[in-house]
């Protein structure tokens, strides 16, 4: 009787370890799946960011007509603009300081090089088909060269798979034409999500603040000027 109640006993401890074993090898399986879920989740809505932008990015075109629009004359600081056909190219420069090396009689830091983004947007003057950005990194030394391409052939269609990246160190192509759907994304390491919030909408973001500021300038000044013209105007039937 006392063996029979020990096997029963020790069956149900049994039973019971294994069912705990069973859930413990589940839950982890459950957790990557939610992981993978909020991971994907959060790739979608830095898609929705990225079209979004590029959207207004194309509405600014239209309404300042940027296409047709070859007269700029203000640009923000550190930067330049070009109309080209079919394109309208935007470039910023920003100088590589060495912050530990000062001058110490002026007290600034020493300029090592420069960096420089480059971004073409491809347009008809509606909408955007394309946009490309070029980041240089030139040192005045012998130190290595930085390059990165990033190519969007669909910015205004939601998915960010398509975009492609190039790398270009010490002259060689380390990488080459890499669609961003082929870059990890796990919970370890979401680097796809990364890249997506780190530059993809931050850079549209800086291109369409960019327009804004070209084309609101733009307009300021023909408004100042015709406003000069109707005074001179004024003046000219002026008695004395």
């Amino acid at each position: 009787m006392k063996k029979i109640l020990f096997l029963t006993v020790f069956t149900a401890a049994l039973l019971a370890a294994l069912s705990l074993a069973a859930q413990d090898m589940k839950e982890p399986e459950r957790n990557d799946t939610l992981s993978s879920a909020i991971i994907e989740q959060y790739g979608k809505d830095m898609d929705k960011l990225v079209v979004d932008w590029s959207q207004r990015i194309a509405n600014l075109i239209e309404k300042y007509d940027l296409v047709n629009t070859k007269d700029i004359r203000v640009l923000p600081y550190q930067s330049d603009y070009d109309l080209g056909d079919g394109y309208i190219e935007l470039e910023r420069h920003t100088f590589i300081k060495d912050a530990a090396k000062r001058r110490a009689a002026f007290g600034y830091k020493e300029i090592q090089g420069i960096l420089t983004k480059r971004i073409r947007i491809y347009t008809d003057g509606k909408s955007v088909s394309k946009i490309e950005t070029d980041i240089q990194e030139k040192f005045f030394n012998n130190r290595p060269q930085n390059r990165v391409i990033v190519v969007d052939p669909s910015p205004t269609t939601e998915g960010t798979d398509d975009v492609t990246f190039t790398h270009i160190y010490k002259g060689k192509t380390i990488i080459e034409n890499k669609k961003l759907s082929d870059i990890k994304n796990k919970s370890d390491s979401p680097l796809r999500n990364n890249i997506k919030r780190d530059f993809l909408v931050p850079n549209l973001h800086i291109c369409y603040n960019l327009l804004m500021f070209i084309g609101e300038a733009y307009y300021s000044s023909l408004k100042d000027s015709e406003k000069f013209m109707d005074n001179f105007l004024k003046d000219a039937l002026t008695d004395d």
